[in-house]
Order: C-alpha cells, then sequence, then structure tokens
C-alpha cells in the first residue's frame, strides 16, 4: 500500500489505461482543433473548396482526423506504457534481496498457477499445448486494435466504393456517398474494436497449459539464479571487509611502531 492504495499489477495495467486514453483525448483534441481550423479556413478563403465539398464532407474532414489521432496515440502510449512497466518489473526482480523460503516448491507452483487463473493476473490458461484459432484471434485483436481496425476498414471502404461505382450516378456523387457509408462503418468497427479489447483488458489473454508450466520453471529459475548470486555478492562482500579490516589492522601495526 502506498498513500492507501494497493499497487498490484492490475491496478498498474488500469493505470496504463488511464494514461494511454488521456494522451489519445489530448492527440484527438489538437488534432481536432487543427483539422477544424484548417476547413473554416478553406471556406473564408477558397471559393474551390466550397464548391467541390458539402455539409457532409466538410463534417468528415473534422472528425475522422481526431478520431485517427486517438486511436494512433492511445495504442502507441499503451504499448509504451506497458514495455516500461514489463522493464520496472524485470529490474525489481533484478533487485530483490533474499527472503526466507517458508513454502515448498510444490506450493510455490501451487500459488503461481492459482495467480495466473485468476482473472485479475490478465492471463486466462487454455488446456492443451497449443491454442485455437478464435484464441489466437482475440489475442491478436487486443495487443493490435489499430491493425485491426485498418485491417476491417480500408477492404469495407473499397467494397462500398465498388458497389455504389456500379450504379450510372456522377463520379462525384459516387465519392461522397462512399465517403459517408465508409464514415459510418469505420466508426461502428472502431467501437466493436475497442469494445472488444476492453473486454480482453478485463479478463486478460489466453495462454497454454505449456506456456503457464514454463512460466512456472522460469519463476524458479530466476529465484534460484536471484539466490546464487545474493549468495556471491555476500561471499565477496565478506572477503571485501575481511581484506579492508586487514590492511587497517596492518596500518595500525606500522603506525604503533
Amino acid at each position: 500500500m502506498v498513500f492507501g492504495r494497493s499497487l498490484t499489477p492490475q491496478d498498474r495495467a488500469d493505470d496504463a489505461m488511464k494514461k494511454a486514453t488521456i494522451d489519445g483525448l489530448i492527440s484527438a483534441v489538437c488534432m481536432g482543433m487543427a483539422s477544424g481550423v484548417s476547413v473554416w479556413y478553406g471556406l473564408n478563403n477558397s471559393t474551390s473548396f466550397r464548391k467541390m465539398t458539402n455539409f457532409q464532407s466538410r463534417t468528415a474532414m473534422v472528425i475522422m482526423p481526431p478520431l485517427f489521432a486517438f486511436a494512433l496515440s492511445s495504442e502507441s502510449n499503451l504499448l509504451r506504457y506497458q514495455r516500461d512497466m514489463a522493464e520496472d518489473a524485470t529490474s525489481n526482480a533484478s533487485a530483490l534481496s533474499e527472503m526466507n523460503r517458508v513454502e515448498t516448491e510444490a506450493q510455490l507452483s501451487d500459488l503461481y498457477k492459482q495467480h495466473l487463473r485468476n482473472k485479475r493476473s490478465g492471463i486466462r490458461i487454455v488446456e492443451g499445448d497449443s491454442l485455437g484459432p478464435h484464441h489466437l484471434l482475440a489475442n491478436f485483436w487486443q495487443e493490435n486494435p489499430f491493425k485491426m481496425l485498418v485491417a476491417l476498414g480500408i477492404p469495407s471502404v473499397a467494397y462500398i466504393f465498388h458497389k455504389y461505382n456500379n450504379k450510372q450516378i456522377p463520379f462525384q456523387l459516387k465519392v461522397m456517398q462512399t465517403r459517408i457509408v465508409g464514415q459510418f462503418s469505420v466508426i461502428a468497427f472502431l467501437l466493436g474494436l475497442v469494445g472488444f479489447k476492453s473486454y480482453m483488458d478485463a479478463n486478460g489473454k489466453f495462454v497454454t497449459e505449456a506456456d503457464a508450466t514454463r512460466g512456472i520453471e522460469d519463476i524458479k529459475r530466476m529465484e534460484i539464479e536471484l539466490t546464487e548470486r545474493l549468495a556471491r555478492e555476500r561471499v565477496m562482500q565478506r572477503k571485501m571487509n575481511e581484506a579492508l579490516q586487514e590492511e587497517l589492522r596492518k596500518g595500525k601495526i606500522k603506525k604503533s611502531n
């Protein structure tokens, strides 16, 4: 507890999500101001701009850049915060002091498995040695929502344009209809992607039992390596102290002579 707040991994993950969301909103506001000023300037200073655009296209020019900036900024900052959290966890593990062993190795394994099965650990164990296609897709979706948006949005807009391109209407009208329908499609995809990512963040990604077992072995190996390193450091420190005491003792003898 620090200042009445628990610093659990889930709390740090929630903080990272909030910070990434705030960064995304700031980027969206800045981009919205830029796009709004640009459209306002075009309306007041460009006759061709007023003729070639209508209310829907101008609205899209103002709205779509902030949405893009929010998605890009929030995802990139969230990944950066997660990397920082991983580096902090690694540095903290390397600086741990030796602790008395109260539980046996079997108890340590049971506690680790129980932690993995806990939803707050951010991991869900799947029986077997491999994940199913839907598990892999869900994990990829959670880690790369922006790529999923691009993968779904571009083909959808292309299909919409192809659909309206077959109609006997002016090309400018085809582009306008494609833009309007494509805009709402991309927004719908964005809301769906964000909703599913929030669900995955709350319930955790999928891992196999083999990965969980390897995680247990890695924890044991790290514990053994840490204990051995601390033991070597204690031996070296003791030798240095003994050598220093010996030098001091010799110095005192010479000084007394």
